[in-house]
């Protein structure tokens, strides 16, 4: 089974990854529960995909807060 995945999260820019985690609280209450600190890549390795394609970018004319995640992913099978 494959995924493609498009998705917001946790900034690869310390310092940007510090500040979503600031704001976090707030983002859950105005974002209707979406999230700044998750972090897709790893979340998807934690359950057990395989990532086949990842690009993790800024969206142009958009806070740095918002980072994305781009890609495909496969379910490994045992």
């Amino acid at each position: 089974m494959a995924i493609f995945f498009l998705d917001h999260g946790l900034s690869s820019n310390n310092s940007v990854a510090r500040l979503q985690r600031m704001l976090n609280p707030f983002q859950k209450i105005v974002g209707a529960g979406c999230q700044l600190t998750i972090d897709i890549e790893k979340e998807l390795r934690n359950t057990g995909f395989k990532l086949e394609k990842l690009k993790k970018f800024q969206l142009e004319k958009s806070p740095k807060i918002i980072f994305m995640y781009k890609g495909i992913a496969r379910k490994q099978t045992r």
